[in-house]
């Protein structure tokens, strides 16, 4: 017999709760040690779960990159700021 599904659960999502008492009352310097403290994943926080009501969503890394495109689009055109042509495609 074999298991119908597995979840793994990264530590992160449990640690980055740590971070806030942490951080309080430090140093700009001591972020990046901090942070690493937890031995933070980043990999696994590429994605996330959009749940409303009964309805639930997966929104994985492209689709955050095109929504924070699409956001800082309006933002400049809000601003009248005129964005370099390399910048993100949509």
């Amino acid at each position: 017999e074999a298991p119908l599904v597995w979840k793994v659960k990264a530590p992160t999502y449990s640690n980055l709760l740590s971070w806030r008492p942490m951080f309080e009352d430090q140093e700009i310097a001591d972020i990046p040690i901090i942070a690493a403290s937890i031995d933070p994943c980043i990999c696994c926080m590429d994605r996330f779960h959009i749940v409303e009501g009964s309805r639930e969503k997966v929104v994985a890394k492209e689709e955050l990159l095109r929504l924070s495109w699409e956001k800082t689009r309006k933002i400049s055109a809000q601003r009248g700021l005129r964005l370099p042509e390399s910048g993100g495609k949509a």
